[in-house]
């Protein structure tokens, strides 16, 4: 089932917004105070990046961030004459990218070849910690499964709920609609003397 909401016909199109079930037990939620938060934002950055500390048989780490751990270090094996592993997974909670650009300015000093430092790997996951308490940002420790754990709720959350401004302020959006067809139609009269 689902609630048609149509407006004027602007140019001989009828304008409209269509709600299911689901939109509308959000709206309701939101209403009486319930509102859901997404899937893992608190212990996941917005743009779904994890953090990570590889580390090889060669005495060199390199970290950065990706929203696929497992695919990364796949693509990172397949480009290494060396054997790489990960030392360390970490789920910040918000400005990946800041932190590990401030992780690399920490230990510059140290850089051998693009993003590869000649450090421990604890040396490695104390630059990115560090980083992320200068911005005020948790980090959580994971393991490799536990971030593919998150990653797939993650993305089986965004393709069972968009999460769209319009559904963390139903009412707002609806409002803005009507505003929207009551200003086209306005127009249309005017205009068109409909």
């Amino acid at each position: 089932m689902r609630l048609l909401l149509f407006g004027p016909r602007l140019f001989g199109v009828r304008t409209g917004v269509t709600l299911g079930r689901r939109d509308l037990e959000r709206a309701l939620n939101f209403v009486n105070g319930q509102s859901q938060q997404p899937v893992g934002p608190a212990l996941f950055d917005p743009d779904h990046s994890f953090i990570y500390v590889i580390k090889g048989d060669h005495n060199h780490c390199k970290f950065g961030i990706s929203g696929n751990p497992t695919a990364r270090l796949d693509q990172l094996r397949t480009g290494s004459a060396h054997s790489i592993e990960y030392a360390w997974i970490g789920a910040p909670e918000g400005e990946a990218t800041a932190i590990e650009r401030d992780a690399h300015e920490m230990l510059a000093k140290y850089r051998r070849n693009g993003e590869w430092f000649q450090v421990s790997h604890d040396a490695a996951v104390g630059a990115v910690c560090a980083a992320a308490a200068r911005r005020n940002r948790p980090i959580l420790g994971l393991t490799l499964e536990q971030a593919e754990r998150i990653r797939m709720v993650a993305a089986t959350e965004a393709r069972n709920h968009t999460e769209f401004w319009i559904f963390r302020h139903p009412f707002a959006f609806i409002g803005g609609m009507v505003v929207v067809f009551w200003i086209a139609g306005m127009t249309a009269v005017i205009m068109y003397g409909f």
